[in-house]
C-alpha cells in the first residue's frame, strides 16, 4: 500500500476582490472545498510562483499529517476506539452488526494482508472483498441474505467515514455503481412462508423454547405472519393504552392500527391492517392487556437480537426454506414482513394497499422491494380472502 499517495490538490487562485491570493483544495472523497487566504497580493510572475510554492507546502503538510496517523493506527486499535468513542452511545442493534461485519474483515485482512492489518490498507478493492465475503461467506462464516448485505457494508463505511473525519485514515470513494442496473425485487424472489409453513415453525417450538413457554411464542409468529409488523412491533400491542401500539375499528371493514414509532418521532402513526389479523387481536384483546409477549425458558423475550435468533433458529430446526439458492436460506424473522406482501400480492391486492398495510411514505419503495409491478391488478375485494 502506497502511504504517500496523496490525499489533496492544492491550488493557488486571485481574488480580485480581495486583491490577494488564496489556496485552494478539495479533501479526497469530500464534497466540500476548502480555502486559505495568503498575504501575497501582487500580481507579478514572481508572486505566482509563490503562492504556488505556498499551496505545494500546504499539501506536504496535510499528507504528512494524514499518513502519520494512518501508520499508527492498527485496525484493532481503531475498532477499540470506535467501539468505545462512538457505538457505546448508539444501540446494541448497531454494535452486533459492527461485530458481525468485523469478524469478516478480519478473514479477509488474513487471507489478502501480509503483516500487520492497518488502516491504510483499506481500500476500494479491500471493500469489494468484504462484500464478496457476506455474499458467499468466508472461513466458517455463512452467506448473509442477499436484501442485508447493502446494511451491512453501510455500516462498515459508517465507521470508515468516522476514521476519516478524525483523519486516522483517507476518505473512501462513495459507492457508485456505472451504468444501468438491472433492479432485482428481493420480496418476489422468496418462497413465501406458507400457512403450513408456520404450523411447522410452531411445532418446534416447545423444543427450542420448553412446553411452557410455547404458546407464546407461537402466537408471535403467527402475529408476524398475519400482520406484515416489522420484529419488535407486535411486542408492544395492548388493548387500551395509547402510548403503545393499539387496535382501531376492528370491527369495520377498514381496521386500523396504531403504531408508534417510539425512536424516530416519538408520534403515532395510524395505518390499516389486514381482516385477519384484526379478528385476531379482536379475539385477544378481549381476554388480555399487553398482547404478543414471546417468553422463553429464561422470561420474556424482550431484546431484539436474542428475538432474531430465536426465529432463525426456529426456521432453520423446521427447515423452512424462504430464499433459494446454494445452500438455501431457511426462514428467518424479516422473511415474515415480505413474504406476508408477497402473498396478498400474487393474488391481486393494489400497491396503495400494500403500502398503506407496510406504512411507506413512498410507493416506489413498495414496488421495488416488494411487490413488483402490479399495474391492471386494481378490482381486489380484500373481505372474502384468507391468509394461505
Amino acid at each position: 500500500m502506497n502511504h504517500c499517495a496523496p490525499t489533496v490538490r492544492v491550488s493557488a487562485f486571485w481574488k480580485s476582490s480581495k486583491g490577494c491570493y488564496y489556496l485552494k483544495w478539495r479533501p479526497f472523497g469530500s464534497r466540500s472545498v476548502k480555502t486559505q487566504k495568503t498575504e501575497i497580493i501582487t500580481r507579478s510572475k514572481r508572486s505566482k510562483r509563490a503562492a504556488d510554492k505556498l499551496a505545494d507546502e500546504l499539501q506536504s503538510k496535510l499528507n504528512s499529517k494524514l499518513n502519520s496517523g494512518n501508520e499508527g493506527w492498527t485496525w484493532d486499535r481503531f475498532c477499540d476506539r470506535y467501539l468505545t468513542d462512538h457505538l457505546s452511545d448508539t444501540s446494541s442493534d448497531n454494535r452486533y452488526k459492527w461485530s458481525a461485519v468485523c469478524k469478516r474483515v478480519d478473514a479477509v485482512a488474513g487471507r489478502d494482508i501480509q503483516g500487520e492489518f492497518v488502516l491504510s490498507d483499506v481500500s476500494p478493492l479491500f471493500l469489494a472483498s468484504v462484500e464478496t465475503a457476506l455474499r458467499r461467506g468466508i472461513d466458517g462464516f455463512k452467506p448473509i441474505a442477499v436484501g442485508s448485505i447493502p446494511s451491512y457494508m453501510a455500516t462498515l463505511r459508517s465507521g470508515l467515514s468516522w476514521a476519516a473525519s478524525l483523519e486516522l485514515m483517507r476518505y473512501m470513494p462513495p459507492n457508485r455503481r456505472r451504468g444501468r442496473q438491472e433492479q432485482n425485487l428481493p420480496a418476489m424472489r422468496l418462497i413465501p412462508i406458507s400457512e403450513e409453513s408456520l404450523r411447522k415453525m410452531q411445532d418446534v417450538c416447545p423444543g427450542l423454547v420448553g412446553s411452557r413457554s410455547a404458546a407464546s411464542v407461537q402466537e408471535y409468529l403467527e402475529a408476524l405472519w398475519l400482520s406484515g409488523c416489522r420484529m419488535r412491533e407486535p411486542l408492544g400491542m395492548h388493548a387500551t393504552r395509547r402510548d403503545w401500539h393499539y387496535p382501531i375499528g376492528l370491527d369495520t371493514p377498514t381496521p386500523m392500527m396504531s403504531w408508534t414509532s417510539a425512536q424516530k418521532n416519538r408520534r403515532a402513526q395510524v395505518a390499516r391492517i389486514t381482516n385477519d389479523f384484526a379478528s385476531q387481536l379482536r379475539e385477544r384483546a378481549d381476554r388480555t392487556e399487553a398482547i404478543y409477549q414471546p417468553r422463553c425458558e429464561t422470561g420474556e423475550v424482550k431484546d431484539r437480537t436474542a428475538l432474531s435468533k430465536l426465529i432463525s433458529a426456529i426456521g432453520a430446526k423446521a427447515e423452512v426454506i424462504a430464499e433459494p439458492g446454494s445452500p438455501p436460506k431457511t426462514a428467518t424473522a424479516k422473511h415474515f414482513r415480505s413474504s406476508m406482501v408477497t402473498r396478498w400480492s400474487l393474488r391481486g391486492m393494489p400497491i396503495q394497499l400494500c403500502q398503506e398495510i407496510l406504512r411507506h411514505s413512498s410507493e416506489t419503495t413498495t414496488r421495488k422491494f416488494y411487490v413488483g409491478d402490479l399495474q391492471g391488478k386494481i378490482d381486489f375485494d380484500e373481505s372474502p380472502y384468507k391468509q394461505s
